[in-house]
């Protein structure tokens, strides 16, 4: 939101008042679409890997983001928009990024979250102190955590493979 407010204010000359409800309303926007983009997320994961293995490469918009196409954004926001489009690539990121970290799949912060309400839900129902083992969390953060590296190796071999077309 203040990286879309100061976009407004300082490139596009808004007054404070219209910044403030206008990059509260995108911000809204922002989440709820990138809420949306989680749920989409097993198809978007087996897109990548299908296209790296040498199928056709997905669509822009229905492919992984990669550090790659991240640069590649925002190398195109700034060719075509300036600094202002610059400062909403990189808003949109940090918020798809913060929304993400929310899922409650180790090594997530959302999966810390999730453990402290299990275990509190469960502690109320046993009328005792209940510990998520960590034997259980460890399998779950190794398994989840090579599934991201090998989407995200994935999603690296088909933006140097096929580039995204940004801003273009």
């Amino acid at each position: 939101a203040a990286l879309l407010f100061g976009a407004l204010v300082f490139f596009d000359g808004a007054p404070v008042d219209e910044a403030t409800s206008t990059s509260v309303d995108q911000t809204t926007e922002m989440v709820t679409m990138t809420a949306g983009t989680v749920t989409r997320l097993p198809d978007l994961v087996a897109g990548s890997i299908s296209a790296a293995a040498g199928g056709e490469a997905p669509e822009d918009e229905d492919r992984l983001l990669s550090p790659i196409s991240m640069a590649q954004l925002g190398n195109g926001a700034s060719e075509a928009g300036g600094w202002a489009l610059l400062l909403r690539v990189i808003a949109v990121v940090n918020i798809a990024l913060g929304v993400m970290n929310l899922l409650p799949m180790p090594p997530l912060d959302g999966s810390l979250v999730a453990i402290h309400v299990v275990e509190g839900a469960a502690g109320r129902v046993a009328g005792r102190a209940v510990k998520v083992p960590k034997l259980l969390f460890r399998s779950v953060a190794y398994g989840f955590t090579g599934v991201l590296l090998f989407a995200m190796t994935a999603a690296m071999v088909v933006d140097l493979t096929s580039p995204i077309a940004a801003f273009g």
